[in-house]
């Protein structure tokens, strides 16, 4: 199953939105998507973070991802389905390496 979310904000444009969270129960979560020299392209997966409050969400989208505490794991960019303009809905995985998933 999967959950059709708004997405409250993005950066990061190519292709799709690079970094960008939604609103669910309990927080926000924030998917990371950084580009990767090695590869010399952004990699195929988001690391996705639980983000407990609008204030957390601000100071998280100023630092990677990987450096907050609360790492729910990782989703694969093909599990994900934007809508036509790319910036205002994504249908997620409702669950995520194991951690449920619900609407706020």
């Amino acid at each position: 199953m999967s959950l059709r979310l708004e997405i409250v904000w993005y950066a990061g444009f190519y292709d799709v939105p690079r970094l960008f969270s939604v609103r669910v129960a309990g927080g926000y979560l924030l998917f990371d998507c950084e580009f990767d020299d090695t590869l010399d392209d952004y990699p195929s997966v988001y690391r996705v973070t639980l983000i407990e409050s609008e204030s957390e969400l601000t100071q998280a989208a100023t630092r990677s991802a990987a450096e907050t505490s609360r790492s729910l794991g990782t989703v694969r960019l093909s599990d994900l389905e934007f809508d036509e303009s790319r910036r205002l809905f994504v249908e997620i995985p409702d669950h995520i390496d194991g951690h449920a998933i619900s609407r706020s």
